[in-house]
């Protein structure tokens, strides 16, 4: 027996006196004083009966005192379940309590209640409940029935009031059962919100219990606490039995601690409603952080009652942002800070330089022949070169410089303040410079078994001068250091502004360059070769730009661009096609042989030898008459691709001849492992002939070499006849310059006279 609190009874009590009072007022003036006594005691008896009692002891007095006042033989309140049953809440039968039963919902009689609200049958046929077995069963000739509704007109259920003999109510039983059916709703909604506060806070405590991650306890308002969970148990140390029923400040005098924070704290959560902040301790010589947040608990008069603290610990997840964070910001090789870190600290040091008057400067450096080292002894070499070459870069620099790794092999260094003076800060960061670059030179790095050793390439761009951006200062170090590795490695060049102007040209050239066969800019020029006597034996295919602003431009002025993007080997290939579509024509000039360059970035093509052998086939030429002129430059690769690749188109009758001989890195050893057939003197040595006898002496070992070797020998850039007297007398065979013919068109091949 759930017993009520004395402010619900007192609440009841008065409503129910108040019902009573407005029945008085609307009954008839009763015939005697006897009808108004026996109403008056049903209402005392009925009042009593649902004033005194709650829960499942209200309802069996409410049927027991019904079936009193009625006479009848028996009295049920019956719920309608979800299921589409009616379940018996209390019922009495024939002076006896009825265990709880569930029926089907049977026909008319619920019907009718239903729909009526409040239902009689005062006397009735012989069979007239067919269609409820129960009541047919009991005989029942009286009933009276009312449909239980609560305040929003949901219908709940009905009291049903039976008897075995025709029923006749005494005086205002309707309203009496209104007041009665009132009364049981208001318990049935109480009983059933109860239940689902119940069931929520189940639901809640087992939530809060298997939550192993947030910490949660309560307090009341005095910060005595009143719930403390497993996951505050393993953070704070404390079990529940030991914490619950003492307050907070209790504990902060038990640990030592200072609660003068925690008043403050209180105080604001009092004045806002929550109050959040963060707890950073070192455990085990790690960082552990607990996200904390306190919450006012308010009831639902709005009326303050305690606090709830609920604390995580993050720290797993703070590290993880922070690795993220570090990865985003960081070269993941080097640990070092990549471009973008670099280009925002840039952004403040030209800031700070502009509001105090400083310099500062921004050294871009590129390794010299990183490349070599990454194709000969591999990525792993490479790597573990650059991790060395970081920590040499950050010894050399102070403390507030920043040295960074913008991608490849490329550093960046940032000199943040130095002299207010144009002058003495280019002296300060050349300096700086000066003592990174012997450091790299001087030191040796083991990688891996290997002993290595290199240099870089520097640019300088001073900042500010201007109205620059921390981009247009990158990227005028950038071109200063394409200039500084255009001058033979190892250098150092500041920024100055005609480079910036040539940096700009470049690049309009490259993007013209992504044009130029769509646009059919390129042709071809022939320049002859010939013999001692003047002969046409052969020809050179030179290559023409025809740039719809820049007029005719020469190879130099725009293969090492294409070579630097990559075009050349689209350039290369269509070069390639067109001599071999001309070699007919040539060959009813008397022409043995024609003489094609190759660039380093087509010739290790993977399908290059295939290439070439298609283009010979498909055009039905003599391969002989095809002479493919390589540079030096090949032999700083894989020597044995190199020569299988040669010997491969060899086979097929294909010549080849080593182009500006003694300029590059060939060696005799190189020469004598290469299927070569001829080389070429290089047009600088031809030039200083009569002007330089050191010079001489080197022309003339060179041919010594070409003849031991078994090789042909052609001089180019022959521009006088005192050069080709001092060539033609020293042995070589074949000439090609202006002395004889400029290049020419196809159809414009004469020969020279000599």
């Amino acid at each position: 027996m759930l017993k009520p609190s004395m402010q619900q009874l007192l609440q009841e009590n008065k409503v129910l006196r108040q019902r009573v009072a407005e029945l008085e007022q609307q009954r008839e003036p009763p015939s005697d004083s006897t009808s108004l006594s026996h109403l008056e005691q049903a209402f005392h008896t009925l009042v009593k009966g649902m004033a005194g009692w709650t829960g499942q002891a209200y309802f069996d007095q409410i049927v027991c005192r019904l079936c009193d006042w009625f006479g009848a033989d028996g009295v049920c309140i019956c719920l309608f379940t979800k299921e589409g049953k009616v379940r018996g809440v209390s019922e009495v039968r024939n002076g006896r309590m009825v265990q709880e039963s569930e029926d089907r919902i049977p026909g008319s009689l619920w019907k009718n209640i239903v729909e009526q609200g409040i239902f009689r049958y005062p006397e009735v046929a012989d069979r007239p409940f067919a269609d409820d077995p129960q009541l047919a069963q009991l005989g029942v000739k009286g009933l009276v029935g009312i449909a239980i509704k609560n305040m929003d007109h949901e219908m709940l259920g009905v009291i049903k009031i039976v008897s075995a003999r025709p029923l006749h109510p005494p005086t205002h039983w309707q309203s009496i059962l209104e007041v009665v059916v009132d009364r049981t709703a208001a318990e049935l909604e109480r009983l059933r919100a109860g239940r689902t506060l119940r069931e929520r806070t189940a639901l809640l405590d087992g939530i809060l219990k298997s939550s192993t991650s947030v910490a949660i306890a309560a307090t009341d308002m005095n910060l005595r606490i009143t719930y403390y969970n497993p996951a505050a148990e393993k953070m704070f140390g404390y079990k529940a039995v030991e914490v619950i029923g003492k307050t907070v400040p209790e504990l902060h005098v038990r640990v030592g601690m200072d609660s003068s924070r925690l008043r403050q704290v209180i105080e604001i959560v009092k004045a806002k409603g929550e109050y959040q902040y963060g707890v950073e301790q070192r455990k085990n010589g790690e960082k552990n952080y607990t996200e904390c947040h306190i919450f006012l608990i308010v009831d639902t008069q709005g009326e303050s009652v305690g606090f709830t603290l609920m604390a995580e610990d993050v720290s797993e997840r703070r590290r993880a942002m922070e690795l993220i964070v570090h990865q985003a910001r960081f070269d993941a090789l080097t640990e070092l800070p990549n471009r973008r870190t670099m280009m925002e600290r840039l952004v403040q040091a030209l800031s700070r330089c502009r509001r105090h008057g400083h310099l500062g400067a921004l050294v871009y450096l590129d390794l010299d022949h990183f490349k070599s080292i990454n194709d000969s002894l591999g990525h792993a070499v490479g790597d573990g070169l650059l991790q060395s070459i970081a920590q040499c870069l950050q010894r050399a620099s102070r403390r507030e410089d920043t040295v960074s790794r913008v991608g490849g092999d490329e550093f960046v260094i940032l000199f943040s303040e130095l002299s207010d003076k144009l002058e003495a800060a280019s002296q300060q960061a050349q300096v700086g410079v000066d003592s990174i670059r012997k450091l790299l030179s001087s030191t040796l790095h083991s990688i891996q078994g290997n002993e290595l050793s290199t240099t870089a390439s520097f640019g300088i761009a001073l900042f500010p001068t201007g109205d620059e951006t921390a981009g247009d200062i990158l990227r005028r170090a950038d071109t200063a250091m394409s200039r500084a590795k255009g001058m033979g490695r190892n250098e150092l060049c500041f920024f100055l502004p005609d480079m910036q102007r040539a940096a700009e040209r470049r690049l309009k050239l490259q993007n013209d360059l992504f044009h130029v066969l769509n646009r059919e800019e390129l042709h071809l020029l022939y320049q002859p070769q010939v013999d001692v006597g003047g002969r046409i034996v052969g020809m050179e295919a030179l290559l023409r730009w025809r740039h719809p602003t820049r007029g005719l431009l020469l190879p130099h002025d725009f293969i090492p661009v294409a070579e630097d993007t990559g075009i050349i080997v689209a350039i290369g290939e269509w070069v390639l096609e067109t001599v071999v579509s001309s070699v007919r024509e040539l060959v009813k000039n008397s022409i043995s042989r024609i003489a094609v360059n190759v660039s380093p970035c087509q010739f290790f093509q993977e399908d290059f030898t295939k290439g070439v052998e298609h283009l010979v086939i498909e055009a039905d030429v003599d391969p002989s008459l095809l002479m493919l002129e390589i540079t030096e430059g090949i032999m700083v690769h894989n020597l044995d691709d190199v020569v299988q690749k040669m010997n491969h188109l060899k086979r097929l009758g294909v010549r080849f001849s080593m182009d500006d001989f003694g300029t590059g890195y060939s060696s005799l050893s190189h020469l004598r492992h290469l299927p070569l057939d001829e080389v070429k003197i290089d047009h600088s040595f031809v030039h200083d002939i009569g002007v330089s006898l050191s010079n001489e002496r080197l022309v003339e070992t060179i041919i010594s070499m070409a003849v031991h070797l078994g090789l042909d020998l052609v001089a180019e850039g022959v521009e006088t006849a005192g050069q080709f007297d001092f060539l033609a007398g020293r042995g070589c065979k074949l000439f090609q310059g202006n002395y004889f013919s400029k290049p020419v068109t196809l159809d414009s091949i004469v020969e020279p006279l000599l």
